[in-house]
């Protein structure tokens, strides 16, 4: 299930007197990791491959 439609309901309004409501359940949004966090892993990651390419 797409995470933006998690806790979502919308209600339908068919005529005056009958509507029908559509319910969205689903799992919390997980988190975003943050900026500095990804950032340190891009430069680990970086710095692996720099070491393996002056092996070469």
């Amino acid at each position: 299930m797409n995470k933006i439609l998690a806790g979502l309901t919308v209600i339908l309004l068919l005529t005056p007197s009958l509507a029908l409501a559509i319910s969205f359940e689903g799992p919390e949004p997980t988190q975003v990791p943050e900026p500095t966090s990804l950032a340190l892993f891009g430069l680990a990651i970086a710095g692996i491959i720099a070491s393996r390419l002056r092996k070469k």
